[in-house]
């Protein structure tokens, strides 16, 4: 494979990784939400 081709796989999954830690970061911080403040019961 030429350079480019390896720069350009390394560069996608660097942004595939970016996408899925952001959403696991969003995922810990609503469950970490939750705990602290729960839902009212009514």
């Amino acid at each position: 494979m030429s350079a480019d081709m390896v720069q350009a796989f390394e560069l996608m999954a660097l942004g595939m990784g970016g996408d899925f830690f952001v959403l696991f970061v969003i995922y810990v911080v609503s469950k970490l939400l939750l705990k602290l403040l729960p839902p009212e019961k009514e």
